[in-house]
Protein backbone atom coordinates (compact mmCIF):
# COMPACT_ATOMS: atom_id res chain seq x y z
CA UNK A 1 0.00 0.00 0.00
CA UNK A 2 1.19 3.48 -0.96
CA UNK A 3 1.24 6.22 1.33
CA UNK A 4 -1.73 7.99 -0.38
CA UNK A 5 -3.69 4.95 -0.34
CA UNK A 6 -3.22 5.02 3.65
CA UNK A 7 -3.91 8.68 3.83
CA UNK A 8 -7.03 7.65 1.96
CA UNK A 9 -8.25 4.85 3.69
CA UNK A 10 -7.17 6.87 7.23
CA UNK A 11 -9.37 9.91 6.39
CA UNK A 12 -12.19 7.57 4.95
CA UNK A 13 -12.38 5.92 8.96
CA UNK A 14 -12.32 9.73 10.26
CA UNK A 15 -16.16 10.15 9.77
CA UNK A 16 -18.62 7.43 10.71
CA UNK A 17 -20.18 6.34 7.38
CA UNK A 18 -24.11 7.90 8.43
CA UNK A 19 -22.39 11.08 8.52
CA UNK A 20 -20.33 10.96 5.77
CA UNK A 21 -22.78 12.94 3.14
CA UNK A 22 -24.62 14.85 5.66
CA UNK A 23 -21.69 16.41 7.04
CA UNK A 24 -20.03 18.18 3.92
CA UNK A 25 -23.77 19.19 2.10
CA UNK A 26 -24.63 20.54 6.19
CA UNK A 27 -21.09 22.35 5.97
CA UNK A 28 -21.83 23.28 2.22
CA UNK A 29 -25.31 25.05 3.20
CA UNK A 30 -24.09 26.62 6.12
CA UNK A 31 -21.01 28.31 3.59
CA UNK A 32 -24.13 29.66 1.43
CA UNK A 33 -26.16 31.27 4.40
CA UNK A 34 -22.99 32.89 6.54
CA UNK A 35 -19.75 33.77 6.08
CA UNK A 36 -16.24 32.74 7.35
CA UNK A 37 -16.34 34.95 10.15
CA UNK A 38 -20.01 34.04 11.38
CA UNK A 39 -18.95 29.92 10.80
CA UNK A 40 -15.88 30.65 12.23
CA UNK A 41 -17.37 32.17 15.88
CA UNK A 42 -19.98 29.53 15.65
CA UNK A 43 -18.09 26.77 15.82
CA UNK A 44 -15.92 28.70 18.39
CA UNK A 45 -18.95 28.94 20.67
CA UNK A 46 -19.40 25.32 20.14
CA UNK A 47 -15.90 24.23 21.03
CA UNK A 48 -16.15 26.56 24.03
CA UNK A 49 -19.33 24.30 25.23
CA UNK A 50 -16.86 21.14 24.71
CA UNK A 51 -14.32 22.42 26.36
CA UNK A 52 -16.45 23.11 29.27
CA UNK A 53 -18.09 19.51 29.15
CA UNK A 54 -14.75 17.80 28.79
CA UNK A 55 -13.17 19.96 31.83
CA UNK A 56 -15.42 17.99 33.80
CA UNK A 57 -14.48 15.11 32.57
CA UNK A 58 -11.24 15.09 32.99
CA UNK A 59 -8.78 14.34 36.35
CA UNK A 60 -7.28 16.90 38.24
CA UNK A 61 -4.35 18.09 36.52
CA UNK A 62 -1.41 20.23 37.66
CA UNK A 63 1.47 20.67 34.57
CA UNK A 64 0.79 21.34 31.09
CA UNK A 65 2.16 17.48 31.13
CA UNK A 66 -0.62 16.32 32.57
CA UNK A 67 -3.11 18.29 30.76
CA UNK A 68 -1.51 16.52 27.22
CA UNK A 69 -2.03 12.93 28.71
CA UNK A 70 -5.78 13.74 30.05
CA UNK A 71 -7.10 15.39 26.97
CA UNK A 72 -5.24 12.40 24.70
CA UNK A 73 -7.20 10.50 26.70
CA UNK A 74 -10.66 12.10 26.36
CA UNK A 75 -9.75 12.35 22.21
CA UNK A 76 -8.74 9.00 22.17
CA UNK A 77 -11.96 7.50 23.28
CA UNK A 78 -13.69 10.28 20.65
CA UNK A 79 -11.57 8.87 17.96
CA UNK A 80 -10.34 12.86 17.42
CA UNK A 81 -6.76 12.53 17.02
CA UNK A 82 -4.18 13.52 19.80
CA UNK A 83 -2.61 16.88 20.85
CA UNK A 84 0.76 18.13 21.66
CA UNK A 85 1.51 21.40 24.28
CA UNK A 86 4.83 23.06 23.47
CA UNK A 87 5.31 25.67 26.66
CA UNK A 88 6.74 28.25 25.14
CA UNK A 89 8.64 31.68 26.69
CA UNK A 90 5.05 33.94 26.66
CA UNK A 91 2.56 31.29 24.83
CA UNK A 92 1.23 27.72 24.55
CA UNK A 93 1.63 25.81 20.88
CA UNK A 94 -0.63 23.58 20.65
CA UNK A 95 0.00 20.98 17.97
CA UNK A 96 -3.80 18.86 17.00
CA UNK A 97 -3.14 15.85 14.87
CA UNK A 98 -5.66 14.07 12.80
CA UNK A 99 -9.28 16.37 13.98
CA UNK A 100 -11.78 15.04 11.76
CA UNK A 101 -12.49 18.33 10.68
CA UNK A 102 -11.29 18.18 7.18
CA UNK A 103 -13.03 14.76 6.74
CA UNK A 104 -16.21 15.64 8.29
CA UNK A 105 -17.06 19.64 6.44
CA UNK A 106 -14.62 19.43 3.72
CA UNK A 107 -10.95 21.11 3.57
CA UNK A 108 -12.25 24.36 2.07
CA UNK A 109 -14.06 24.54 5.40
CA UNK A 110 -10.85 24.69 7.85
CA UNK A 111 -11.01 28.50 7.48
CA UNK A 112 -13.98 28.27 9.84
CA UNK A 113 -14.56 24.61 11.52
CA UNK A 114 -10.92 24.87 13.13
CA UNK A 115 -12.73 27.54 15.94
CA UNK A 116 -13.79 24.53 16.92
CA UNK A 117 -10.88 23.42 18.28
CA UNK A 118 -9.53 27.04 18.96
CA UNK A 119 -12.88 27.34 21.40
CA UNK A 120 -12.22 23.91 23.14
CA UNK A 121 -8.56 24.46 24.06
CA UNK A 122 -9.02 28.06 24.87
CA UNK A 123 -12.05 26.86 27.50
CA UNK A 124 -10.15 23.78 28.79
CA UNK A 125 -6.86 26.52 29.31
CA UNK A 126 -9.16 28.76 31.06
CA UNK A 127 -11.01 26.68 33.38
CA UNK A 128 -7.42 25.73 34.77
CA UNK A 129 -6.89 29.02 35.49
CA UNK A 130 -5.43 30.84 32.83
CA UNK A 131 -6.54 34.66 32.45
CA UNK A 132 -9.73 35.66 30.55
CA UNK A 133 -6.91 37.88 28.35
CA UNK A 134 -5.39 34.82 27.05
CA UNK A 135 -6.70 33.33 24.06
CA UNK A 136 -6.30 30.51 21.51
CA UNK A 137 -5.81 31.52 17.85
CA UNK A 138 -5.17 28.71 14.54
CA UNK A 139 -1.65 29.48 13.41
CA UNK A 140 -1.57 26.95 10.18
CA UNK A 141 -2.79 23.51 9.28
CA UNK A 142 -0.10 20.99 7.20
CA UNK A 143 -1.39 17.79 5.56
CA UNK A 144 -4.41 18.86 4.28
CA UNK A 145 -6.43 19.26 7.91
CA UNK A 146 -4.21 16.75 9.43
CA UNK A 147 -2.22 18.45 11.61
CA UNK A 148 -3.93 22.09 13.16
CA UNK A 149 -1.25 24.42 14.86
CA UNK A 150 -2.49 26.76 17.42
CA UNK A 151 -0.92 29.20 19.68
CA UNK A 152 -2.48 30.24 23.22
CA UNK A 153 -1.32 33.51 24.75
CA UNK A 154 -1.82 37.51 24.40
Amino acid sequence: MIESDMDTYFRAQQVSPQWASALPALADAMAGLAGERELHALFRSAGVSMGEDAFRLLPDVETIAELEVAVNEYWLARRWGWVAFDERRSSIEIVHHAAPLAEAFGEASLGWSCGLLEGFYEALLHALGAGEELGVVAESSDSGGLVLRFRFGR
